[in-house]
């Protein structure tokens, strides 16, 4: 697995290009609105918690990660 991949980046990203306010995507999470900028900074995390994620922002974090980790894997990055 590459090191390089930023889960939390990622989710930022796609949140920015969602609907959704901070207040509304910590909601959907039970999360507070601290724990959703902890999320944006973090490296990895639970399964668990990106399978919720990825139902809330609508986006296979998981597909997007094994196609980024494949494209590290296949030209030796």
């Amino acid at each position: 697995m590459n090191k390089d991949i930023h889960i939390g980046k990622l989710i930022k990203e796609r949140f920015d290009e969602s609907n959704l306010s901070v207040s509304e995507f910590a909601a959907a999470l039970n999360k507070s609105r601290t724990t959703i900028y902890d999320i944006f900074s973090r490296k990895s995390m639970d399964i668990d918690l990106l399978l919720q994620i990825s139902d809330i922002l609508d986006y296979d974090f998981l597909g997007k990660i094994y196609e980024l980790n494949s494209k590290y894997t296949k030209y030796g990055k």
